[in-house]
């Protein structure tokens, strides 16, 4: 069997006529987007996964496009939770899957965020990840999080990484940021790992990429025992 070709077009499983994004038309930025299984009827379970950054899935659509693709990423999240089975509390199979990311452009090399919200490794400036437009990233993560009690929220957004990368020092400030909303929110934050998983400084879990359907579980931490 020949490798998957990215970017690929969508999953069977997937709806096409229920998926949502914000904003409307995904050219620059993507705060958020949802897709829905369309062979779970009985099932009302939703995850929502945060990631590093759009890289360049469905970027360029509109609600009225009927041709979707989406990156290797996405794929290999949308599989994942597709044969997963919530296995704490009520056991049930996953409905539907909503994408948030700490920084919300688009951008297949991850220096690309560098570059848009002008970050630079030799004088931070704190004030750079309070422009309006991640404030309102930030924002729309908590609200998103919180109109949907059941949730599960898996974190997922990496490691620094080897190649070109956002600069450390305002990674990790708006990982913080981040984290600091979702604990004032009361939730259980989870990780898709091998084993169980402790959440210390700096957090970075295990990216959506990586997860393995045959190796990996949603491992899922109580917000008393996270070190933030």
């Amino acid at each position: 069997m020949e490798p998957k070709k990215y970017p690929c077009e969508l999953p069977n499983y997937i709806d096409i006529n229920l998926i949502e994004h914000e904003p409307d038309t995904l050219d620059e930025i993507r705060y958020g987007v949802t897709f829905v299984y369309n062979d779970r009827k009985e099932s009302t379970k939703t995850v929502i996964v945060i990631m590093k950054n759009p890289s360049n899935s469905l970027q360029g659509s509109t609600s009225e496009k009927s041709k979707l693709l989406i990156d290797e990423t996405t794929d290999i999240i949308l599989r994942f939770l597709h044969r997963y089975k919530v296995r704490y509390g009520k056991k049930e199979m996953i409905k539907k899957v909503i994408i948030l990311n700490l920084f919300p452009c688009y951008g297949s090399n991850p220096n690309e965020i560098n570059v848009r919200y002008k970050f630079d490794d030799k004088d931070y400036d704190e004030s750079l990840l309070y422009n309006d437009e991640l404030v309102h990233n930030r924002k729309y993560i908590s609200d998103t999080i919180n109109k949907i009690e059941d949730a599960t929220v898996i974190c997922a957004w990496g490691r620094y990484g080897s190649e070109e990368k956002v600069i450390k020092s305002y990674y990790e400030k708006q990982i913080e940021l981040v984290m600091n909303d979702l604990l004032k929110l009361r939730k259980y934050i989870s990780v898709v790992a091998k084993n169980s998983y402790k959440i210390k400084k700096p957090f970075l879990p295990t990216h959506g990429r990586a997860w393995k359907c045959e190796e990996h579980t949603i491992c899922t931490t109580p917000t008393k025992d996270i070190n933030y």
